[in-house]
């Protein structure tokens, strides 16, 4: 992100191979700080849990929940 001003726009592309596609979508700059920010978030806690997720996750017969 310190790379590019935060006024401008940022062009993201995926590409699937298989399909000979490319999908192209512009972003704001805020957007993806914000994307960021909350990604790098989860993975600083990554001792919450979410007993939602319990009914399929594959480690259910083990685990001590």
């Amino acid at each position: 992100l310190g790379k590019i001003k935060k006024g401008n726009q940022i062009k993201l592309v995926l590409c699937f191979l298989d399909e000979e596609k490319l999908l192209e979508e512009l972003v704001n700059y805020t957007d993806v700080e914000n994307f960021l920010l909350a990604s790098l978030s989860k993975l600083n806690n990554l001792n919450q849990e979410n007993l939602n997720e319990c009914e399929y996750c594959p480690y259910k017969l083990i685990c001590q929940k």
